[in-house]
């Protein structure tokens, strides 16, 4: 039964020893491993639960059918296959206008902190993180992920 703690992670080895303990010891958390073309076939760890390239095409959000695989961001569709997850977050729209993208983050955040999904003290860090990330694009001419091509 799951207590609504999630752990989403990338992978295109074996399980490591890291991803051991993280199994053995956090037990009552839910644990996904999001597949990619190098994850191999016979992938398996006691406590968690793999997700196929299969089963992630398949899930209902447009993220996952865009999200490139062999990416890291790949990881994101574990946390999107928690249903709680998804509803809190279901309005919020992606952007690549910067002005926009700290705003939507910070959004998520709070909502995740307000369900009890995260905690106050990694509400601070993001905001620490979008600070850098601001103080980042003061200093980088932006142009929109449209137009690099």
């Amino acid at each position: 039964m799951s207590t609504g703690k999630y752990i989403s992670i990338t992978t295109i080895n074996y399980p490591t020893e890291g991803v051991k303990t993280i199994a053995k010891t956090k037990t009552d958390w839910t644990i996904l491993a999001v597949a990619d073309r190098k994850t191999p076939p016979d992938w398996d760890c006691q406590n968690v639960r793999l997700l196929s390239i299969e089963e992630q095409k398949a899930f209902d959000s447009n993220f996952a059918k865009e999200c490139p695989l062999d990416h890291y961001a790949g990881k994101n569709i574990g946390y999107l296959n928690n249903a709680r997850i998804m509803e809190l977050l279901s309005d919020i729209r992606l952007s690549d206008d910067p002005n926009q993208i700290g705003s939507n983050m910070r959004i998520c955040y709070e909502r995740l902190v307000e369900a009890q999904i995260i905690s106050q003290e990694e509400l601070h860090l993001v905001d620490l993180w979008l600070k850098d990330i601001e103080e980042f694009n003061k200093n980088v001419e932006m142009v929109p992920a449209g137009n690099l091509i």
